[in-house]
């Protein structure tokens, strides 16, 4: 997930942007997975959630995630609507270590259900995180790491592996519409193959480099065919907006540790706070045709480095009404300070609203009341953007 700020400030290195970097890299060196009409689709998030890493630093547009199903790569930017004057420094980036690297003979037949050990495998995501805690006269870099993954990832349901099924016809069929029209530009090439073979068989080098250049024009002439587009793209609008959705209940576990940087230098490093938590929901009721209503609930134990700060324990829920290219919540959460009598439990309110703007790309805005800060500031007005960086995992047939 990656973050940004708009300000008059000299611009500053990210703690994090040298690990960024190299996420980015592996994510673009990683193969191609599985080949075949049945390998696992690609897989769309349900809804964007910030990564751990963001949670940890107190920066987060929501406190409690909603379960999706992990990117190869994510990012995430924030901005904390302070007049929008400032380039998004907080940044954080998650991936999913599984999906970096091809899988070829595992297909959506066989993910179908999962048992505790294969949830963990292909939902676990590790997430880097910074962000500015400090203020212009005493700038802090926080920095965090985090770790989650879903013990019970859900199911896909009977309708949606029929969906699944569909488009496989749907892959055979386009297949299909591009042998209609390359057939016979092809005949004729093999045709012209076969001849000049037996005419000049003593060029067979030759004459297997032209045929595999003029194969490649035939694709190129074929694809640009208005007829052969119009007539693929009436085929894909049928599955345009197809994400794959698992239903049932989902038992998330995250954990991480958030380090501050003041005056953002490496050796002033000291760490800040230790969490981990739990998230149970389930994902699949709806209301409606076109609503779907999914209710989470959360319990969190974080420690704190500082002396004067309290141990804390969050519990709340937050309850998400989505669609197709929108999803609006609301969470509450109470803090409360362990063996700290003198403390009262502290609130945390706040709406988040969604906005899906590309197939992988969703406009995230939070307003509401935070738990107490070290700034003394408890409000909640944050806009940003996130992107899933999915490669395909299925090849349309040929």
């Amino acid at each position: 997930m990656v973050q940004t700020k708009f300000a008059h400030r000299p611009r500053r290195r990210s703690s994090a942007s040298g690990i960024l970097s190299l996420l980015v890299l592996l994510a673009g060196a990683a193969p191609a997975l599985g080949q075949g009409s049945d390998k696992l689709p690609e897989l769309s998030s349900l809804r964007p959630s910030a990564a751990p890493a963001f949670i940890l630093l107190g920066v987060s547009p929501e406190a409690i995630q909603r379960p999706s199903t992990p990117s190869d790569l994510a990012l995430q930017a924030l901005n904390r609507t302070t007049g929008l004057q400032t380039v998004p420094e907080d940044l954080a980036v998650e991936a999913a270590p599984l999906w970096l690297f091809g899988h070829p003979d595992l297909s959506w037949r066989g993910d179908t259900t999962r048992n505790v050990w294969q949830s963990i495998q292909r939902t676990a995501t590790v997430s880097i995180g910074s962000a500015q805690l400090g203020t212009e006269e005493a700038p802090v870099t926080g920095l965090a790491l985090g770790l989650s993954f879903d013990v019970l990832s859900g199911r896909i349901s009977r309708a949606m592996q029929d969906t699944l099924a569909q488009i496989e016809s749907s892959l055979t069929r386009q297949g299909t519409i591009y042998l209609q029209f390359a057939k016979p530009h092809l005949q004729a090439l093999e045709d012209w193959f076969q001849q000049e073979i037996a005419r000049r068989p003593e060029e067979i080098q030759a004459i297997r480099q032209v045929y595999q250049r003029r194969k490649q024009e035939i694709e190129t002439t074929v694809r640009e065919d208005p007829e052969y587009q119009q007539r693929l793209e009436a085929e894909r609008e049928r599955f345009q907006d197809f994400a794959l959705v698992r239903q049932g209940w989902f038992l998330n576990v995250a954990t991480g540790g958030a380090w501050n940087f003041p005056g953002q230098v490496w050796e002033n490093g000291e760490f800040r706070r230790f969490g981990v938590w739990t998230t149970l929901s389930y994902e699949g009721t709806d209301l409606g045709r076109e609503v779907r209503i999914t209710p989470l609930a959360v319990a969190r134990f974080l420690t704190q480095a500082e002396d004067t700060l309290p141990h804390v324990f969050d519990a709340g829920g937050r309850l998400v009404l989505s669609g197709a290219t929108y999803a609006a919540s609301a969470e509450w959460v109470v803090r409360t300070a362990l063996g700290e009598e003198e403390h009262d439990p502290e609130h945390r309110l706040v709406g988040i609203f969604e906005y899906r703007l590309g197939p992988d790309t969703w406009l995230q805005g939070s307003f509401g009341r935070d738990h107490e800060s070290p700034s003394g500031s408890n409000v909640v007005a944050r806009l940003g953007i996130s992107f899933s960086l999915s490669r395909d995992r299925f090849q349309t047939p040929q």
